[in-house]
Parts: structure tokens; sequence; C-alpha cells
């Protein structure tokens, strides 16, 4: 299809239901590309939906780390819509007031008691900021009022029996913007209707659902008929099917991020698809470009679903390799970064372990993460008796000195898509020993050579590999000198390379032409 005008700018948009304070691989892949990509010059969004009162602050973060280059712009529905601004706040925020029925709790938080019996419990963040109150009947919630990191209210929920019935969201002005209902016999947040108010008060608008209020969100924030937009979906069952089952612009091109594996069988290829992705298998023709981390995946997807030229293989980015001398490493120990997942096996890492502790008893590994495996993970430790081995440790984003201070990091998953933590790994000069599963580890550890490969589900071998390899010091020591020599093949540079070479083809393919100034 020929396009009928030139563009003069493109616009890469990165789409995520929500960025929180805990991050998984997922979300931390899509800042180091849009990260990448923004040094690189290019325009870049960050767009979410979901509300969050946090969000300032987890945008404060993310720049204060590094995490988002100020070129990246970071937009959020709520936030647009309620004119929360990501800037901070210039003046002393006062502490919430004080008055004569004023009883702290053993947290630092405050129960106000007014005469009539009724409480109000107030509850700040770290920094002293009100984060929320909650205001209380008979020991029942009845409304939670939620203030953004300026101090301002921002939602109100009123409660039956523990459940959000209605929110009412505040522009920092104190107009009302957005009345969300919510049904009252079902299970979770099921939204009935949502109304979208002008600045006069009139109704702007009403919708059946969230993902309407944000279709109609989308179309006014990409207005721009002398621009292109490629959008990048990382979410793939939250995005696609409202995006792609709808007329596309033609300035619009839609690319969809492959970030695990597309069957749901670890150990079947050929099993049925897995369901973040059967949108996107059903309706190819709406896709401009399938983007997979490892070709292994790109050619069994593509054989299985006749993906034919729309598929491209680009890897994630090592944007944080070693340019100062690593800390010093405490021998025999072992690490492992992830969520507390069922498909990171862990309980089973344990196991293994186990058996590398009976081998060299002042081995140590240290479990990094969050989730819902944790109570199992714990229970292993028990069983096999490793509470002065193992240590199960909080989710952390400083992982560089964690890398560094280990000989070896432990990888057992069943089943990835890539395995970011890999080449964090090696880019911190960390050897990584995995089973072979697919997809990711194959694709980055040379066995022998910067880590070991292991037969899947052969645990025995996998703990005599890693005993072997910490008995081995100088095999060791030469092992960490390779990891850092190959994760130099996913430089910053090469990565934004493959996607400017990519947004080019696909505007080639759409007869466009852009004029950049």
């Amino acid at each position: 299809m020929q396009c009928q005008q030139e563009y003069i700018g493109r616009e890469i948009v990165m789409l995520y239901p929500r960025i929180g304070a805990k991050k998984n691989g997922l979300v931390m892949a899509m800042l180091k590309r849009a990260n990448t990509l923004g040094k690189a010059g290019c325009s870049v969004t960050i767009l979410t939906v979901e509300y969050d009162s946090d969000l300032l602050l987890i945008y404060q973060d993310l720049l204060a780390r590094n995490l988002i280059h100020p070129r990246v712009r970071f937009v959020n529905m709520y936030a647009y819509y309620l004119g929360m601004p990501f800037t901070p706040h210039k003046q002393q925020i006062d502490p919430p007031p004080v008055t004569r029925y004023l009883a702290p709790d053993a947290s630092g938080n405050f129960v106000f008691d007014n005469v009539k019996g009724e409480k109000r419990y107030e509850v700040t963040r770290d920094n002293g900021v009100l984060a929320y109150v909650n205001y209380l009947r008979n020991g029942q919630i009845i409304l939670r009022a939620k203030y953004d990191g300026h101090q301002c209210l921002s939602c109100v929920q009123s409660l039956v029996d523990g459940k959000v019935l209605v929110e009412y969201y505040f522009k920092r002005d104190g107009k009302l913007k957005i009345i969300n209902s919510y049904d009252a016999k079902k299970e979770g947040k099921v939204l009935t209707s949502c109304l979208l108010f002008t600045d006069d008060g009139f109704i702007e608008n009403t919708f059946a659902s969230e993902k309407d209020l944000f279709l109609y969100f989308f179309d006014k924030l990409f207005l721009r008929t002398d621009y292109f937009y490629h959008f990048i979906i990382d979410r793939a069952i939250y995005f696609g099917e409202i995006l792609l089952s709808r007329v596309k612009k033609i300035n619009h091109a839609y690319y969809a991020a492959i970030h695990a594996a597309h069957y749901v069988r670890a150990d079947d290829i050929n099993s049925r698809p897995n369901k973040n992705y059967v949108f996107y298998f059903e309706n190819v023709k709406e896709v401009d470009a399938f983007v997979f981390l490892t070709r292994r995946q790109l050619l069994d997807a593509q054989a299985r679903f006749v993906l034919g030229e729309k598929c491209h293989h680009i890897p994630h980015v090592a944007d944080n390799l070693i340019r100062e001398k690593a800390i010093e490493r405490k021998k025999y120990k072992c690490i492992s970064l992830g969520r507390f997942d069922p498909v990171k096996r862990l309980p089973e890492l344990v196991k293994i372990f186990s058996y590398v502790v009976q081998a060299i008893p002042e081995a140590m590994l240290e479990i990094y993460g969050y989730g819902s495996e944790s109570e199992k993970i714990m229970q292993a430790i028990e069983t096999y008796g490793l509470q002065n081995s193992v240590k199960l440790c909080a989710y952390t984003e400083e992982v560089s000195a964690i890398y560094q201070s280990a000989d070896l990091m432990l990888f057992t998953s069943s089943s990835e898509g890539w395995g970011l933590v890999i080449m964090e790994a090696l880019a911190n000069a960390c050897p990584v020993i995995a089973f072979d599963i697919n997809y990711g580890p194959a694709d980055m550890i040379r066995d022998g050579e910067n880590g070991f490969l292991i037969e899947d589900k052969q645990y025995r071998v996998f703990a005599e590999k890693v005993i072997a390899a910490l008995r081995d010091r100088d095999g060791i020591q030469l092992l960490q000198d390779n990891a850092i020599r190959s994760a130099k093949e996913y430089t910053e540079f090469n990565f934004s390379q493959r996607w400017m070479t990519l947004l080019s083809q696909i505007e080639l393919a759409k007869g466009c032409q852009l004029r950049l100034f």
C-alpha cells in the first residue's frame, strides 16, 4: 500500500499495562529497549494503562537509576486524564496533621478517632508523603482515598464488605474526571461502566470497559498524520486483540514482541499455542512484524504458523557490561535471579544444590526474586537441611554487584523466550550453568567456554558440573574472562542498528518516505 504523503517524524511506542515497583524480566527488557533506542536518538514513548498512585515515584526512580533515558517519554492513561505531572515536588511537604485523637501504630502510621467512634487510618510512603487514608466504620473500610506523589488526592474508592464498587478519579484541581463502577456479584474488579467527564463537569463519553477507554485515549494521543507510528506490543494478551481487531491507520505499524515460548508444554513444541500469542497467530495479516529473541524459535514458529517474511530476529541488549574492575568474588558462591514461578523450577534447584553441598560443604547459594513459589522454595530448603547453605533473598534491581560477587549463576528454567538474566550474568563476567531448553540458553552459552549446557531434567549431571566448575579454580577464572567477551556481541550499537533496520524495512514495505529533520 502506497502512502499518500511524506512523514516528518517517526515515533516508537512501547505498550505495557503497568510498570510497578517490582519489575519482571519482560518489563526490564522493554526498559532496556526504550533506553537504548532513546540513547540512539530515536523518539520513544512508553505507554501504560493502569492507575497507580505511585507512578510519579516509580518514574523518578527509573530516571535516577538510569533505567530510562530522559529522551524517552513516559505516558500513562490515568495520569494523562488526571493531569498528574512527572516532575518532582519542589515544596516542603507537610506531615499528616496531628490532632488530639492521634494514635500512632507500631509501623509509624496514624490512626485518628473522632467522637462518633469512626476512624481513619493514614499511611505514608517511605519519604513521608501521604499514600492513602482508610475510612472505617464498625471495623470495616468504607472509603479509601489515594494520594499521588505530590500529595494530591487522585482516587477515592467506595467499598462494601471489603469489595471496591466505585472509584472516583480527580484532577489535581479537585475536579472529578472519571467514575469507574464495578460488578458487586462477580469476583475481582469487573468493570460495568466508565464515565469520563469534561473539565466543566459534563459527561464527555461513556465506556463499557477500561479497554474501550484506552482506545478512546489511544486515538486522541496519536492524532498526527505527518508522523509514522511504530507500536511494539510487549503484553499481547492485553493489547493484541483490542488493537489488531480494528482498522489500522495508514501511518501505524504493529510489532508482536515474542518474549516466551509460543506453546504451553515445555517438552512439546507442537502443543497448543501460548494463550498470550493466539490472537497474533490467528491474525497474521494484521501484524507488520513478529520479533523473536532467538533464531531457533523464529524458525519453529515460522514453520508452524506460516508467518512468511514477517519474522525477525533481534536478541536483547547487554547494556551493563563491566567497565571497571569487578568486586571481589566469594569462593564457591552461586546465585539465581528471577521470579519465584513454577517455570523457574527453583525447588529443583535447591535439590541440585543439596548434591553440591555434599561435595563442597562451603558452597553457598543465594536465590533472589519474588513470587508465588517462595513458600515451596523454603520448604525445599528445610527438606534438604540447607538452612545454612541456601539463602532466599529479597527482590532487587541492583543486580550487577550480585553477579560480580559469585562464581556461577545457576539457571533451571523449563521454558523461556530468552533468559535475560543469563545475558546480565555474562555481561558481569559471571559464567552460567543452565539446562538446554527452548529458548535462549544455547544462544548465549557456549558449552565449556562461558558456561555449561546440561540436558534438561538431568539434575545429578547438573550438580556434578557445578561441583567440577567450583573445584577447578583456574578453569572458573577462564570461564569468567570468556563470559564478558561473549556478552560484547549484544552491544547497544548492534541492538539499535537491528531495530532501526527493521523500522526502515517496514516503512519501505508500506511505501512511506520519512524526512527526518
